[in-house]
């Protein structure tokens, strides 16, 4: 590689081009003018690489492109998923305070079944026991003053 076949690059325009920054090292290193010098074989696969590059860089937009339509359509579909959802849990909630409601209407209508039962069966008690109670009172009394009549009329007349 001798000197003839390089081409010289200048530093500054590369700094301003790119707008790079170079290191204290290599300015130290270089204390003579700033050219660079690239082989002709390097230069030849220059165009290579950046058509490879391209190709490469235009090949990623358009991945990045069909991501970027993939992850839109997944948006929407969540979002719809979400407004769906959101819908379906306020149904649930509708559906579940109008059961709660009916629920506690029927649990008052139990309370008051409830009072109704132990009221009749307290009535019921009371007119049974009166009725048995008093009764059985009663024919007992009367079952034994008939027997008394009965045998009082039964022995006067064996004694006449």
């Amino acid at each position: 590689m001798s000197q003839e076949s390089r081409t010289p690059v200048d530093i500054s325009s590369l700094k301003e081009k790119y707008n790079i920054r170079l290191p204290r090292s290599y300015k130290e290193q270089t204390s003579a003018p700033q050219t660079v010098h690239f082989s002709e074989e390097l230069e030849s696969t220059i165009p290579e690489t950046v058509d490879e590059l391209k190709t490469e860089n235009r090949k990623l937009k358009e991945e990045i492109a069909k991501l970027k339509r993939q992850n839109s359509q997944m948006e929407i579909d969540f979002e719809e998923k979400l407004e769906k959802s959101q819908e379906n849990i306020n149904q649930m909630k509708e559906e579940i305070d109008f059961l709660a409601n009916i629920n506690q209407q029927f649990g008052a209508e139990n309370d008051q079944l409830i009072k109704n039962l132990d009221d009749f069966e307290n009535i019921e008690f009371r007119n049974l026991f009166r009725v048995f109670g008093n009764d059985s009172e009663e024919e007992d009394t009367e079952s034994d003053d008939e027997k008394n009549e009965k045998g009082a009329r039964v022995s006067n007349s064996v004694s006449i």
